[in-house]
C-alpha cells in the first residue's frame, strides 16, 4: 500500500477504454458498451460516499470527426444508463482539442483537474485517477493525485507492454518515470485495492 494510507473521497476516471469499451472516435450512442465490471464498481464507490468524476480527451471534435451534438448524445446515453443503476456522476469534463493545438486542457496537462478542483473543492491527496493510457496516469501524477491506476482494458495492455510495465491477473504496484502507480487488470481489481483504503465523505 501507499504510505500513509490515503483517505479517498474522489475518483476521477477516463471514459473510453476505462468505463466503456474503446471504439475508434466513438460518436454514436448505440455503440456504447460498458465493461462488465463498470456498473458494479461505480455502485460500490457511490455506496461508500465516494464522488465520481469523468475526465476525457475527445480530439475527434477538434479533428471534425463528429459534432458537439454527437458528443452530448453519447454522454446523455451514458448518464441515463448510470442513473438507472442509481449511480451519480458529479461532473464530466472533456477536452475537444487536437494534440497539435497545445491547449491546457488535454490530458496529461491538468486543465480538466483545475476545473474540477476549483468547482468542487477537490484535494489531490483525497483523489484517485484511473485510466487506460499513460497520459491518464501522467495527468494524475501532474495533479498530484494520491493513487493512479493503469487498467489493462482499452489501450492499457499495449501501454503496459510498450513501457515495460508488469502484467497482472489482479493488481500490482509498479514504478513509472520514478513514480509509484498501480497496474490493475480491470475495474474489479481497482476496487479490490481501493476497498482497503478509508473511503468517502463522512
Amino acid at each position: 500500500m501507499f504510505k500513509p494510507t490515503p483517505w479517498i473521497k474522489n475518483v476521477l476516471l477516463d471514459r473510453d477504454g476505462t468505463i466503456i469499451e474503446e471504439k475508434h472516435y466513438l460518436h454514436k450512442p448505440e455503440d456504447i458498451v460498458f465493461y462488465p465490471q463498470t456498473l458494479t464498481f461505480l455502485k460500490q464507490l457511490r455506496d461508500n460516499n465516494v464522488k465520481i468524476f469523468i475526465v476525457t480527451n475527445q480530439s475527434g471534435l477538434g479533428r471534425g470527426y463528429f459534432s458537439l451534438n454527437d458528443y452530448h448524445e453519447v454522454e446523455k446515453k451514458i448518464k441515463n444508463t448510470l442513473e438507472k443503476h442509481n449511480i451519480k456522476v458529479e461532473a464530466t469534463v472533456f477536452c475537444p482539442h487536437k494534440p497539435e493545438q497545445r491547449c491546457s486542457c488535454r490530458k496529461p496537462k491538468t486543465g480538466l483537474w483545475d476545473t474540477l478542483s476549483q468547482k468542487f473543492s477537490l484535494l489531490p491527496e483525497q483523489s484517485v485517477m484511473i485510466g487506460d493510457k499513460l497520459s491518464d496516469i501522467k495527468f494524475g501524477l501532474n495533479a498530484r493525485c494520491a493513487i493512479n491506476f493503469l487498467v489493462l482494458t482499452g489501450h492499457g495492455t499495449n501501454e503496459a507492454q510498450k513501457h515495460k510495465l508488469p502484467f497482472t491477473s489482479s493488481y500490482t504496484l509498479a514504478t513509472w518515470q520514478g513514480q509509484k502507480i498501480v497496474v490493475a487488470k480491470n475495474l474489479y481489481f481497482v476496487w479490490q485495492y481501493l476497498k482497503k483504503c478509508k473511503l468517502g465523505y463522512s
